[in-house]
This record gives C-alpha cells, structure tokens and sequence, in this order.
C-alpha cells in the first residue's frame, strides 16, 4: 500500500511516526527519537502527557530531597554506590522467596475455609507451590512477588492459606497467598496460579 500510494502520487501517510519513517529509511533503532505527537490517539497522547508530567515532578520532588539530606553529594562523588541498582541486579531467587514464607499458620489465624480441608490436602497444595518456586523463571517469581504482596518486594510475613475457591487469590495487604484445595494434580495447579499472576501487572502499585 505504501510503494503504491508513492508510485502514483497518491496521499501521503500524515499520521506516520517520524521515528519509524527514520527507521525505515535505513536508519538505526538506537538513533530513532520517539515524540509525544508520533502516538496517532490524540485520547492516548493526553494521557500519556499527564503520566509523565506527574512523573517529572516526582523526579524533581526525589531530587530535592536527595539534596537536601546530602545524599545527592554522595551519589556525585561516589559513582560505585549502588543505591539505585538495576532491574537485573534485584533478582529473585527461588531460595529467598522460600525463605520468607510462613508454610503454617496458628490455629487462632486459621479461619474457617482453610479448617474445611485435612492436614493431607494442605501438604499437597504446599508442595505443590514449592514445586512450582523451584522451577519458575525469574520473570514468573516476580510476578508471584506482585500477585502476592503487590510489588516485587519480599516481606517477612508471607504466608499461604488453603481455601475454598476456584482460583488461586491473594491479600496483598496482608501478605496472604490464598490457594485452592481442589487440586490433585501439579500441572493443573501451575496452569491456574501462572494464569493469576500473569494478571498482576495491572493489579496494586502498577498504575
């Protein structure tokens, strides 16, 4: 449709992004400089605007602050400190998350959906989850850590219930997995938990 529309004349593509008229034309991806005005919804493009300018001002707020306590002159002159450190260095593991769970919890927090299945069933779905944790990416811990508190910030107080539901559901302020006891079997478990937690990018604290 392009090679057409040029080679007769035709109407020129008026909402076509600069950035990717750049790219096409045998430029780099690195050297492509994306603009507010290349999003064509002009509902988005406003959007968009509101999102970073609250976020400018978030960034100047974390700056004045870091000035303020004299952290900022530490950061200038000492460039090794890794007080911000990357996405890629936060890494979860299944060892650490395992080591923040509470596997059982006391009998006066024990509510009455979790009393409805025996001590059997409870150590099948328990298993089962560490099963899963042992074996999941870095990408599907992290959004456990997200579907279960939030963010992908372990806490000290993880714990794990056994309920009566369909699926697996989670109190994030709480800190509280909750899990089905229907399961009988591993992968029916997995299929249904890694269902949720791809479900958690637009849950609490990702706006």
């Amino acid at each position: 449709m392009l090679g057409h529309s040029f080679l007769h004349g035709g109407p020129c593509f008026a909402g076509l992004s600069r950035a990717f008229v750049h790219v096409l034309l045998q430029g780099s991806e690195e050297t492509a400089t994306l603009q507010l005005e290349d999003c064509p919804d002009v509902d988005i493009r406003e959007t968009i605007d509101l999102v970073l300018g609250r976020r400018t001002r978030q960034i100047k707020q974390i700056r004045r602050g870091l000035k303020e306590t004299f952290v900022w002159n530490l950061l200038n002159e000492r460039k090794d400190v890794a007080l911000f450190p990357k996405e890629s260095e936060d890494s979860c593991t299944p060892e650490m998350l395992l080591s923040h769970i509470s596997w059982h919890r006391s009998d006066d927090e024990d509510d009455d959906d979790d009393d409805e299945y025996s001590p059997d069933i409870k150590e099948r779905i328990t298993g089962y989850l560490k099963q899963l944790i042992e074996t999941a990416s870095s990408k599907d811990l992290k959004n456990l850590l997200k579907f279960w508190v939030g963010w992908e910030r372990m806490e000290a107080n993880m714990a794990v219930e056994i309920v009566k539901s369909d699926f697996p559901k989670s109190s994030n302020c709480f800190c509280v997995l909750r899990q089905p006891g229907h399961y009988n079997d591993f992968q029916t478990f997995k299929k249904d938990l890694l269902m949720c937690i791809g479900t958690c990018k637009y849950g609490f604290g990702h706006v």
